[in-house]
């Protein structure tokens, strides 16, 4: 059976951008487990890693007008999924970001607009693409690009900045041809994760040392979303384009669990499930207070672009990750239940010892790797 039985697109054939990535590997596997789906395709820089068996990979760049035009040729997808992205906590620069995010999208759009196939183009973006606040935000606030400082937030912000100019691309493009719509996505919570749990449990682990130690005060909340509701809310976005119904094609829609949660709760509970006996108590956390935190952190780049000439970003948390972490965020899903009939319905706890079980395994296989190497 289908995994999204409600969803009646037959025959078609998905091409999905980044499918190696967390977010694109979990709609990869929704759409094997959907019947009325003939073939599902990938299309990734270097699909090596994160594989499924019955898909068809392709291997080439997103900001490669040859590249693309190439396997949509050869595909001929009638369905497309854009999640590709450089992923925030890597080492990747502003120009990366601009290249894959701006670039690689326009690219996308364009020859999914010329071809005679591609009828459906859903766009992976982010919470981030707006302006604060983030406190039950609606889809309806100012774009992040648009602020007052564009261009110095593209410098120190480029994965929201390049995400934002993307998302008011995507619905630009959509037209009675090709039929857009974006998701914007809160911090995903499942397997194959490279940028949320990794850092938690590198604390866990005494990489760094730091399970003690908490950024401002626990008192705001945070929205998760877990991998299962991700994929959920693509087919399903994927499903009401091409029907014709009303509010969805050109729209824009928040994607969360629905229960937002205290950040600092979150990350001990991750503690608690990677290592249960020394899991921090209460009354041994020490509260750093969030601008000296920035400041460090900010400090340390300055200090890694001097000696790298800038030629290569700083790995790690950025300042203005740090804010998110301090800061309310929380985003209406009320336009999805109505539009797309998405109604979050995973187990966070089961998503949650799953990652934590995955992220683990991965650490133990990097220090075998190391071992091996020394």
């Amino acid at each position: 059976m289908s995994l999204l039985s409600t969803i009646s697109i037959s025959g078609e054939i998905a091409l999905v951008t980044g499918g190696c990535g967390q977010a694109g590997y979990f709609v990869v596997k929704a759409l094997l487990s959907d019947e009325t789906y003939s073939s599902v395709h990938v299309f990734s820089r270097n699909p090596t890693h994160s594989l499924q068996p019955n898909v068809q990979y392709h291997a080439g760049s997103i900001t490669s007008e040859s590249d693309i035009a190439t396997v949509i040729s050869q595909v001929k997808p009638t369905v497309i999924f854009h999640c590709a992205s450089p992923i925030t906590t890597g080492s990747a620069k502003a120009s990366d970001f601009h290249s894959v995010n701006i670039t690689g999208t326009n690219i996308l759009l364009s020859l999914a607009t010329k071809s005679e196939y591609t009828k459906v183009l859903v766009y992976t973006s982010s919470i981030t693409v707006v302006q604060k606040p983030y406190n039950l935000a609606q889809e309806t606030q100012p774009y992040f690009h648009l602020s007052q400082d564009a261009r110095k937030e593209f410098k120190s912000q480029p994965y929201p900045f390049t995400k934002s100019v993307a998302d008011a691309t995507v619905l630009e493009a959509n037209s009675k041809s090709l039929k857009t719509c974006c998701l914007r996505l809160s911090t995903i919570l499942g397997t194959h994760d490279q940028q949320t749990i990794p850092p938690i449990l590198n604390a866990t682990k005494g990489k760094v040392g730091f399970r003690n130690f908490q950024i401002g005060p626990n008192i705001t909340k945070v929205d998760i979303l877990s991998t299962r509701n991700s994929a959920k809310a693509h087919l399903l976005a994927a499903a009401a384009l091409p029907k014709n119904k009303p509010g969805v094609a050109g729209e824009l829609f928040f994607i969360t669990d629905g229960q937002p949660v205290r950040f600092w709760d979150f990350v001990h509970d991750v503690y608690r499930l990677a290592d249960p006996k020394n899991c921090p108590r209460p009354e041994d956390i020490w509260i750093v207070p969030t601008w000296l935190v920035i400041f460090l952190i900010s400090l340390g780049e300055w200090v890694f672009l001097i000696f790298t000439f800038g030629y290569l970003s700083p790995p790690g948390l950025k300042p203005y990750q740090i804010r998110y972490l301090t800061e309310e965020a929380t985003f209406s899903i009320e336009k999805a239940r109505e539009r797309l009939g998405y109604e979050p319905d995973d187990d966070r706890e089961t998503r949650m010892k799953e990652a934590v079980e995955w992220g683990l395994n991965e650490m133990d296989m990097k220090r075998e790797l190391v071992r091996k190497k020394e």
